[in-house]
């Protein structure tokens, strides 16, 4: 009687643990379902943000073509400035340019003790 009462608890044990381990790989499934859809939205929202990135990056590099081109408008309009000045091209009177230097001013002297 007592191998009886083994067998039959033995065989309740079986179908506790099957239906517990059925009901975690349902919950599994259900887990992973919702996993995947996740990373379904994960990768239109890359999808988008990798358009949106592609077209910023679009629009810096026009911004850029567009700032060097006109630094190098500018930078020659500062050339011929430069040369027409150096030339004297702005002075009126047609004289040349003269520097002069004052040294007027006395450096005071430290003394040291």
């Amino acid at each position: 009687m007592l191998i009886e009462w083994s067998i039959a608890g033995s065989a309740g044990a079986f179908i506790c643990l099957a239906f517990y381990v059925v009901r975690t790989l349902r919950k599994g499934m259900v887990t992973l379902k919702e996993i995947n859809y996740t990373l379904l939205e994960v990768r239109i929202a890359i999808h988008g943000l990798t358009k949106e990135a592609e077209k910023l990056i679009d629009n810096a590099s026009q911004v850029t073509a567009d700032v060097k081109s006109k630094i190098n408008t500018k930078d020659s309009c500062e050339v011929k400035n430069s040369f027409k000045e150096a030339a004297g091209g702005h002075r009126t009177d047609g004289k040349p340019r003269m520097i002069t230097y004052s040294s007027s001013k006395r450096m005071p002297k430290i003394k040291v003790k």
